[in-house]
């Protein structure tokens, strides 16, 4: 798994966020994977190595009109768990999401 998601392409979103790392001067990894047990490993957009960490994950709302808001609240609840799993795991770092 390491190995297939770090070779694929970053979006146009994460492209951004990665030009905003670089100006900023702050060191990172994209697509980086965290080894949670075992037997479950969960990847990230990026990892910021601060203190603890920073997650960074990077989403697009692609729905129009009435269903953009559900699908916007689905991906927000996801990441929430996604993020929930990492904190258990690691207490001390810090999660936030980009929604376009």
């Amino acid at each position: 798994m390491r190995r297939t998601h770090a070779a694929m392409p970053l979006t146009g979103q994460e492209q951004s966020v990665r030009d905003l790392l670089l100006a900023k001067r702050l060191s990172f990894a994209t697509h980086h994977v965290f080894e949670l047990s075992p037997k479950v490993r969960m990847s990230v957009d990026f990892l910021v190595f601060r203190s603890a960490g920073i997650v960074l994950e990077c989403t697009c709302c692609t729905r129009s009109k009435g269903s953009a808001m559900s699908e916007a609240r689905r991906r927000a609840a996801f990441m929430e768990y996604r993020f929930g799993l990492l904190r258990r795991a690691y207490p001390g770092i810090v999660c936030g999401a980009l929604v376009e």
